[in-house]
């Protein structure tokens, strides 16, 4: 199973490509939203990590294209710090599964 993982976090994104390696799964991981959004097409994967601070875009709008443009169907988990109701609502409403 392929994973996609947008986290610009280089030590976050490491740990969690380390774990689902070790799990068995293959992970692509992206930096930017920009390079999610040119790669993640190509390779269209099973499951979508998306991350909602980034240094050039906002998770939110990042989902948002990937649901319209790419996938509708592919589970995204949304990784945030952000804990509050609204930012965990925002991101479902864009079209987070969990």
């Amino acid at each position: 199973m392929l994973i996609a993982l947008l986290e610009d976090d280089e030590a976050m994104a490491g740990l969690l490509k380390a774990s689902l390696s070790a799990a068995g799964y293959r992970v692509i991981h992206f930096a930017t939203g920009a390079a999610f959004r040119k790669g993640v097409a190509a390779r269209l994967p099973a499951l979508a990590i998306i991350d909602r601070l980034l240094p050039d875009d906002d998770g939110i709008s990042v989902l948002s294209w990937y649901r319209a443009q790419v996938n509708a169907a592919t589970p995204v988990l949304f990784a945030s710090a952000m804990d509050a109701e609204v930012d965990i609502v925002a991101a479902l409403d864009a079209g987070a599964d969990d």
